[in-house]
């Protein structure tokens, strides 16, 4: 009883505190979508920290699950209405605090799994049980099953969340996982496709590139780099009108929020989704809001969705 009276009370103040002026908004079907969508990899200790070693277990550490609901809430009141999901964490957020967050599904299988696709449909199932308003299938998980031909398992798996009545996504590191289903006919509601420039220190030399080298899990891939190649990714994307949620715009936090930003909106992505803390949410929401504002980023040449 006491737990669902601070519920209610937790989703009164944060309907009061919500900032006055909305984050704009794009849509992706039935579906209304802050242009700043909260990710979640630094939630659970996915810092990309090249050779900084200690920084996932300091994310860890510091995102508690209280700390987790903290950003979630401020990520509410700034004007974010969309979250990545894991772990069944929007249910247990809506408990705790009675937020509205609605959630997209990152479905993602355990690496020895991958290959198969053995667990796809019940990890997709259990995702769509949890009350998300979407869902996409992993960049890790498409990037293999595109280089290695199993566009089957995609194929199910955009049935299954289409079945519920759910928008269905795809995600991609590799530029070539949009271009061969979008030609084999595997057309998502959303693409969820990395797009960041690569004028940072860290960034593999463009000599070292090939493709399906991000997220290989092999002894070339050095997590520096997660848009290998990026003018190819934006040309292709302009020839579609498939929505686009782009990720890793800072490039794991190598790029700054006002370049990150702008070079991914002005190059076609509708959406961005990034993962960030507590005390990096308004600043975030500020300069999206600065960005999008711009009347060159809202006459660019892709249309928005």
């Amino acid at each position: 009883m006491r737990s669902s009276v601070a519920a209610s009370i937790a989703a009164v103040n944060l309907q009061a505190r919500t900032a006055a002026s909305p984050l704009p908004t794009g849509r992706i079907g039935r579906v209304e979508i802050s242009r700043l969508i909260c990710g979640s990899n630094p939630f659970y200790g996915g810092a990309h920290s090249r050779d900084l070693i200690y920084v996932g277990k300091l994310l860890r550490q510091y995102c508690t699950q209280e700390k987790i609901f903290d950003t979630l809430e401020l990520c509410e009141q700034n004007g974010i209405n969309t979250m990545i999901e894991g772990e069944s964490l929007s249910v247990r957020y809506r408990k705790a605090r009675g937020g509205k967050m609605q959630a997209l599904a990152m479905v993602m299988l355990e690496r020895k799994d991958v290959e198969t696709g053995r667990t796809l449909m019940e990890k997709t199932q259990q995702a769509i049980d949890n009350g998300v308003v979407g869902a996409f299938i992993r960049g890790a998980e498409a990037d293999r099953w595109v280089q290695s031909g199993r566009l089957e398992l995609i194929e199910k798996f955009l049935a299954l969340v289409r079945k519920n009545r759910l928008i269905a996504g795809i995600g991609a590191h590799d530029r070539q996982v949009p271009i061969t289903c979008e030609k084999a006919g595997l057309k998502p509601d959303f693409h969820f496709k990395t797009i960041h420039h690569d004028r940072y220190y860290s960034a593999l030399p463009r000599e070292k590139r090939r493709s399906f080298l991000v997220d290989s899990w092999g002894p070339n891939d050095h997590d520096c780099i997660w848009e290998q190649y990026p003018e190819e990714t934006i040309e292709f994307m302009k020839t579609i009108g498939t929505p686009w949620i782009g990720f890793k715009v800072l490039a794991a936090g190598a790029i700054s929020p006002q370049s990150g930003f702008r070079y991914a909106f002005e190059n076609g992505a509708d959406f961005l989704a990034v993962g960030m803390l507590d005390f990096f949410v308004k600043e975030n929401v500020e300069i999206a809001r600065q960005v999008l504002s711009d009347p060159e980023i809202q006459n660019r040449s892709r249309p928005w969705a």
